[in-house]
């Protein structure tokens, strides 16, 4: 933790205490330049007093509902459809067994496959 967020920490920490705590809050710098918060009535010459003014003592307001979650899991789900979707396109591209049939030159892919490799292409287009 770097220098400067000590005495914000401390200073927000203190500002929501309960009112037991010490009435006047004071700052002094020591010669190496670290900061000290204490009760003023502890600290020694050269402690500046803080204002912490009046406590929040009222109740927290409850957030309104929104359908930015559900947009976001809608987003997610969708994600997740088209992550599976290219996936089934790459098993459709792989040739399996009875993929091929032979010809007098060789061999060549069936109907069958480039349906299936279609309509997988078919189920990723639609879900970008």
């Amino acid at each position: 933790m770097n220098r400067g967020t000590g005495p914000i920490i401390l200073a927000c920490w203190l500002a929501f205490q309960p009112a037991g705590m010490a009435e006047e809050i004071c700052q002094q710098q020591d010669e190496r330049g670290l900061i000290t918060f204490t009760d003023c009535d502890a600290i020694t010459e050269g402690a500046t007093k803080i204002d912490l003014g009046e406590p929040n003592r009222s109740a927290p307001v409850k957030a309104l509902p929104t359908s930015r979650p559900k947009q976001r899991v809608k987003k997610i789900d969708k994600r997740k459809q088209l992550d599976q979707a290219l996936q089934a396109l790459e098993e459709a591209k792989q040739v399996r067994e009875g993929d091929r049939q032979k010809t007098k030159t060789g061999s060549r892919l069936t109907a069958e496959y480039f349906r299936r490799v279609e309509q997988a292409q078919k189920r990723v287009d639609a879900l970008q």
